[in-house]
């Protein structure tokens, strides 16, 4: 068996019930606060360590041998145990050790611990030292390790002997004298056999039942110091107290925990209902918010349809514009070709008038020597007199048709020189509005493509308004459903702070109920 040393002579005193709980292997599960305290080791130096980490090495194995073959066969094991400290001192423990079911399997052990008498503490010293010598444990003389019947036969002995010695009985002396002694011995068996039919047969009953429950001549001689009838109606008696007490403790302890919970319950309900009618509150402000939320996303699904029916008018005026843009661009190129072609007359034209000065030249040469040749006709005539004077007049004529001719060939030379100036205003011109024309031609087709982009951007702008649209008319719904629980939610709130109260309720009468059982484990354990 292992042994956990070092040890000193330092007892630990304690007051309050020392609790805890191992497995079927007798590891540690669970403790109260005070066994942790007194054992003196930290909470995950005990939990789900061996229990024999408190074993004392002063302890007989044989009174654990005891323990584990009681409660593994279900029974309730009762004992007065020394335990040792982390530090090495000890404390000495009157134990109730029972069997923990769930349903009818057994999952583990339990503990309660309670500050021993002293009487018993001295017993037990004594008794396991006996043991550790290897000696058979004893306590008192014989007589008082003699059974009750025994003790009483006896004592019906020592009654008979005493009644022959005094010679009381005035009938037993007018007997023989050797009837005397016959006679009492007899009385002597009588009383003896009248005290067993009497009061063996109900005692013989009351120890059967006693044994069943527990059979221990060890722990009878710890408790009692008797090893007779007595002792073992003493030990069951001792037994019952300590299942009673141990019932109490955890009773006790587990009206704490009550309590404990209750005041928890009552404050964490507290808490809720804080929480709740917080939450009651902002629900509200929430289904507010929403109903405001849903009629702007209403009036956003308006405005929505509003410019998408914009933006469709846009498209159309766009794609008008865009047609009209087009055949301006068609009529302008129409127009440029035709100032090609006129600029092609003009030009031609410009060419033909070039060509009539030369002749115009020709012809005034031709007038002006005609009309020299008049002169010198006019001279010779005037030379030939009257045979001349035809001739003259001829001469005259062609002169004064030559001079026409001169004056008609300046005239038609300026107006040529006119039209020249007119035909270069007129290319000039047509040059001038051919730049303008393409310059224009340029601006507009410049607008057809930015009305191109702003069509592409209305298109985009419709596909935006139609994703709008559907994600308004999407969000609508879901604002609605979610108004619809928002609504829920708050009935839900409110039958929720009625469960509350009642909770509320539930738990002040819980509190007040562990209280009465709190008080209530007080009378009766005496506390």
């Amino acid at each position: 068996m292992k042994k956990n040393l070092p040890i000193t002579d330092k007892e630990v005193s304690f007051n309050e019930p020392l609790i805890s709980t191992t497995d079927l292997k007798g590891a540690i599960t669970s403790f109260n606060d005070i066994f942790r305290e007194i054992s003196g080791f930290d909470t995950d130096e005990l939990m789900h360590v061996n229990h024999n980490v408190i074993r004392h090495p002063d302890m007989p194995p044989a009174a654990f041998a005891d323990l584990w073959s009681t409660v593994k066969s279900g029974k309730h094991w009762m004992g007065i145990v020394k335990n040792r400290t982390k530090t090495g001192d000890f404390y000495w423990v009157d134990a109730y050790v029972t069997p923990i079911f769930e349903g009818d399997k057994v999952v583990g052990y339990e503990s309660v611990r309670s500050k021993p008498r002293k009487e018993d503490v001295e017993r037990a010293d004594k008794l396991y030292k006996q043991i550790n010598q290897g000696k058979s444990p004893k306590l008192g003389n014989f007589f008082t390790r003699l059974s009750l019947k025994n003790k009483t036969a006896l004592g019906a002995v020592c009654v008979a002997l005493v009644t022959i010695l005094l010679g009381q009985i005035p009938a037993i002396q007018q007997l023989p004298f050797f009837l005397s002694p016959v006679v009492s011995l007899i009385g002597g068996i009588a009383t003896y056999m009248l005290l067993k039919s009497w009061i063996f047969v109900s005692l013989d009953k009351a120890l059967k039942e006693a044994k069943d429950e527990v059979d221990d001549p060890l722990m009878g001689m710890v408790y009692t110091g008797a090893d007779d009838e007595i002792g073992q109606i003493t030990l069951i008696n001792k037994l019952l107290h300590a299942k009673l007490n141990t019932i109490l403790v955890r009773m006790n302890d587990s009206a704490g925990n009550i309590d404990n919970s209750a005041s928890q319950t009552y404050l964490s309900q507290q808490s809720i209902m804080e929480s709740i009618n917080s939450q009651a509150s902002q629900t509200e402000q929430v289904a507010t918010a929403m109903t405001e939320m849903s009629s702007t996303i209403h009036e956003l699904a308006r405005n929505a349809s509003l410019a998408s029916q914009s933006s469709n008018h846009v498209d159309e005026l766009t794609q008008q514009s865009s047609h009209k843009s087009e055949m301006a661009v068609k009529g302008l190129t129409s127009l440029d070709n035709a100032f090609d072609n006129i600029t092609e007359y003009i030009k031609t034209l410009e060419s033909d008038s070039s060509a009539i000065n030369p002749i115009v030249d020709v012809i005034s040469t031709i007038a002006e020597q005609t009309n020299l040749l008049a002169l010198n006709a006019a001279i010779e005539a005037a030379r030939a007199g009257d045979h001349g004077r035809g001739f003259a007049v001829v001469a005259d004529e062609v002169r004064s048709l030559a001079t026409r001719t001169q004056e008609s060939t300046q005239e038609i030379s300026n107006l040529i020189s006119k039209l020249d100036g007119s035909v270069a205003k007129v290319v000039q011109g047509m040059d001038k509005t051919k730049e303008t024309a393409a310059s224009s031609r340029s601006d507009i087709q410049g607008s057809i493509d930015s009305v191109s982009l702003i069509k592409e951007s209305v298109e985009k702008l419709n596909e935006l308004n139609t994703m709008i649209a559907t994600a308004v008319e999407e969000q609508s719904s879901v604002s609605e459903d979610i108004n619809k629980n928002v609504v829920r939610i708050s009935s839900d709130a409110e039958t929720v702070v009625s469960n509350a109260n009642e909770v509320n309720k539930n738990a002040e009468t819980l509190a007040q109920e562990s209280q009465n059982l709190l008080n209530m484990i007080k009378r009766f354990s005496g506390g």
